[in-house]
């Protein structure tokens, strides 16, 4: 078996914690690390920060996970994004900078997450950011967020391709369930390259006080937790983020990334999702890296896979929670979508089709690509009792909308999409709209009848004969 190179990139206190917590304290379940049939050579790969992995060194459950796998540790550093660099030089012009930029040049500045997160650090950058015009935003944050994040992505996977390895890609709080690396060897025995799963995220505060009050999280031990046991915990305390994927709420999301239905007599969900997770990846037989998707702001869950393997043949989806679960934890008031609603998604017969063409603009939008397309049909299942009839009625629902959402969209779909601000004369019988409506309406007719329209169509020249085919 090829080694493993577990992944994780974070920096500061609170994510070092989640990592202890969530990730490390998880993997040391009898069924994750501890079951690795090649421990000699894999490897736990640490992005972060110097303060961070020397505190790491004085944590019993990080002494217990390097007890099996050997640590390396990789210092998250990477080029200043161009919105930073104005900043960056004038701090260095006035004195107030540790970071030097060779002859001046802006391309020579590297920053750590030292230097632009702590508070006191980025409100500088933000006084004289407004100074010299070059305003920080919030969207500014959370991109250098991002950046860090793949950064950490970018060392890993190199570090993995170059040793054709497989690559597990951890978050700092992502929990799985007991079993897990048992699961993905022998998803990698069978000859499969990349796994992709779907990863959620659950209330923290909530679902924290469950676990400790369920007796499963305890300081300084292994976190062991069956997927059925994990699925049961944490559906009841859903993130906003994720409650507002229901597909029969009224407050739908309209950044429609995933779409999830409820099942009766199940804590868990029936789920349709975008944005896969490559959990596992193997680089063996790959013959060129395009680690250069990262300095870009590429991440794992974007483009990365679609760059290097065959959907068609190297890609496999977990869609049974009873394979393995994940879960991802973060605050309520942290990372969630804004919530809106109106008589479109609550119309009785107006609000499938009105969701489906928010999810079908999400998918065919920049989020969107073929591959992701073609995954997204596919049903995934996380449950904590055993699948019914009942499911089987949910997932024929389910399937319904995400096949009419992967498909184009036509003219009733166009006008449910407009707001009334924009319903105008003009584009409610735009040619467009109106070619797409007729067409519709002449497959009901007869065959015969349909034949003879075609023939008028030509004959008065409306259309070229390509269309009016």
């Amino acid at each position: 078996m090829k080694p493993f190179y577990f992944i994780v990139s974070f920096w500061g206190e609170e994510f070092r914690e989640h990592f202890l917590r969530f990730s490390v304290a998880s993997l040391l379940a009898p069924g994750n690390v501890p079951s690795l049939s090649n421990r000699t050579q894999s490897r736990l790969i640490v992005c972060t920060t110097n303060a961070d992995w020397v505190a790491l060194q004085e944590e019993p459950l990080f002494d217990q996970f390097v007890s099996y796998v050997e640590p390396v540790f990789a210092e998250l550093k990477r080029p200043a994004p161009a919105f930073l660099k104005p900043i960056l030089l004038e701090k260095y012009r006035r004195g107030t900078s540790c970071l030097t930029p060779e002859n001046g040049a802006e391309s020579d500045i590297w920053i750590t997450p030292d230097d632009v997160f702590p508070p006191e650090k980025y409100k500088e950058l933000e006084a004289i950011g407004r100074e010299i015009g070059q305003e920080l935003m919030g969207s500014h944050h959370y991109a250098l967020r991002i950046l860090f994040m793949s950064t950490g992505h970018k060392i890993g996977a190199c570090r993995a391709f170059g040793d054709q390895a497989n690559a597990v890609f951890l978050g700092a709080d992502l929990m799985t369930s007991d079993g897990t690396v048992q699961e993905l060897e022998r998803l990698m025995d069978e000859g499969h390259k990349v796994v992709l799963t779907a990863t959620l995220r659950f209330a923290q505060d909530e679902c924290l006080a469950a676990f400790k009050e369920a007796g499963h999280m305890v300081p300084d031990k292994p976190l062991i937790l069956q997927p059925r046991q994990l699925v049961s915990t944490v559906f009841k305390h859903l993130h906003p983020e994720t409650a507002c994927f229901e597909f029969d709420s009224p407050y739908f999301c309209d950044t429609a990334t995933s779409s999830l239905w409820k099942v009766s007599g199940d804590d868990g969900v029936l789920l349709h999702n975008l944005n896969l997770y490559p959990l596992l990846v193997n680089y063996e037989g790959v013959e060129t890296h395009h680690a250069d998707y990262f300095d870009i702001g590429g991440t794992i869950d974007g483009k990365y896979i679609a760059l290097h393997f065959d959907p068609q043949k190297d890609i496999t989806i977990v869609a049974d929670s009873d394979s393995f679960m994940l879960a991802s934890f973060t605050p309520r008031g942290e990372y969630y979508y804004p919530l809106t609603t109106g008589w479109r998604k609550r119309h009785p017969w107006v609000a499938e089709r009105y969701k489906t063409h928010l999810i079908r603009k999400t998918l065919h939008g920049p989020m969107g690509d073929p591959v992701k397309r073609h995954f997204y049909t596919v049903p995934i299942q996380f449950h904590s009792e055993d699948l019914t009839t009942v499911w089987t009625e949910v997932e024929q629902r389910a399937a319904r909308v995400a096949n009419r959402a992967v498909a184009q969209g036509g003219f009733l779909d166009t006008l449910l999409g407009m707001s009334c601000s924009t319903i105008s004369f003009k584009t409610l019988f735009s040619p467009t709209n109106l070619l797409s409506f007729a067409t519709r309406l002449m497959k009901k007719l007869p065959e015969r009848q349909q034949h003879r329209l075609k023939l008028y169509v030509r004959r008065r020249g409306w259309l070229s004969s390509e269309k009016a085919n």
